[in-house]
């Protein structure tokens, strides 16, 4: 994970529990000290916002996913087009 952040990759973080997206995203971005991330940093993305994975630019987007539904359809799509570091908390 931390090289995936090193070298400005695309990462989503995955959990049932919004408070864990929250904290676990903000650990790691405290884990580049003293760098710091510069592009598009959503600790917690709203379901109505999903297609903002399918951007081209580097980010780190926590999406809350309820229990036993699986991976949301916008990032299967994602998986098909680009490389992507997708990171299961549960």
């Amino acid at each position: 994970i931390y090289t995936a952040l090193c070298l400005e990759e695309k990462i989503v973080l995955l959990s049932t529990r919004a408070s864990l997206l929250t904290y676990v995203a903000e650990a790691l971005l405290t884990l580049l000290f003293p760098f710091s991330w510069q592009h598009v940093y959503i600790p917690l993305l709203p379901d109505q916002l999903l297609g903002f994975v399918q951007s081209p630019t580097p980010y780190l987007i926590g999406i809350n996913v309820p229990p036993g539904s699986g991976m949301p359809n916008a990032l299967q799509l994602e998986l098909e087009n680009q490389p992507l570091l997708i990171i299961d908390l549960d």
